[in-house]
C-alpha cells in the first residue's frame, strides 16, 4: 500500500497534469470519430479564424484549411458583413448564421449555409468559433433559376397585346396584363 502522506506535491502535480492530457487526447479521439461520415461541413478555429481542426468532408469539399484563416476564403464583398457578426459574438449572444460563397478545392464557386458557434472563456472572450456548414449551392441555382423564369413570364404578360388571365381554384380572375385593350 502506498503512504500519500510522504510523497512530494510534486508528483501530483505530475500526475494531475496527465489525467488531464488522457481526457484532452479522449474527448479530441472522440470528437474524430463522431464527425467521421458526417455529410456537414464542421470546423473549429481560433478567434482570429485560423483553422484548428476540420472534419474529412470539409477537407473533401474545401480542401484542409488547417492554420490558414477561413476568413480570407470568403469573397470581398460578403467578408465585411461576416466580420461584424463575429464582431457581435457573445456568450449571452453566441451564434449567427450566415449564407456564404466560397471557392470549393476545384476552384469552383459554391455556396454553404453556416451556423458559427462562440466559445468564450470566464471572462467573456471569444476564444474559438466551431462552424457547421451546409452545402446549398443546388438550392442557390433553384432560386436563381426560378427567379429567371419568373423574370421572363413577367415580361411575356406585361409585353403581350393579347388578354391574358388565369383563375385561381375560388374563381378569382388575376394576371391581367397592362397593355390588354379593355374588354
Amino acid at each position: 500500500m502506498v503512504d500519500f502522506n510522504v510523497l512530494p506535491d510534486w508528483i501530483f502535480v505530475i500526475l494531475w497534469g496527465l489525467s488531464l492530457a488522457a481526457v484532452a487526447y479522449w474527448q479530441k479521439q472522440q470528437l474524430k470519430r463522431t464527425q467521421e461520415g458526417f455529410p456537414d461541413l464542421i470546423t473549429l478555429a481560433r478567434a482570429d479564424t485560423t483553422v484548428l481542426e476540420c472534419n474529412s468532408a470539409y477537407q473533401q469539399l474545401l480542401g484542409d484549411w488547417r492554420g490558414r484563416r477561413w476568413i480570407e476564403a470568403v469573397p470581398l464583398a460578403e467578408r465585411a458583413q461576416v466580420q461584424e457578426k463575429l464582431a457581435q459574438l457573445t456568450p449571452e449572444q453566441p451564434t449567427f448564421t450566415s449564407v456564404n460563397s466560397l471557392p470549393d478545392a476545384k476552384g469552383e464557386i459554391r455556396w454553404f449555409e453556416w451556423v458559427n458557434q462562440g466559445i468564450f472563456d470566464r471572462r467573456g472572450q471569444l476564444q474559438r468559433i466551431q462552424a457547421v456548414g451546409r452545402d446549398v449551392t443546388q438550392q442557390k441555382r433553384l432560386e436563381r433559376e426560378l427567379k429567371e423564369q419568373e423574370e421572363r413570364f413577367r415580361a411575356l404578360i406585361e409585353n403581350s397585346h393579347d388578354i391574358l388571365h388565369y383563375v385561381d381554384a375560388e374563381g378569382r380572375l388575376y394576371c391581367l396584363n397592362p397593355k390588354a385593350p379593355e374588354a
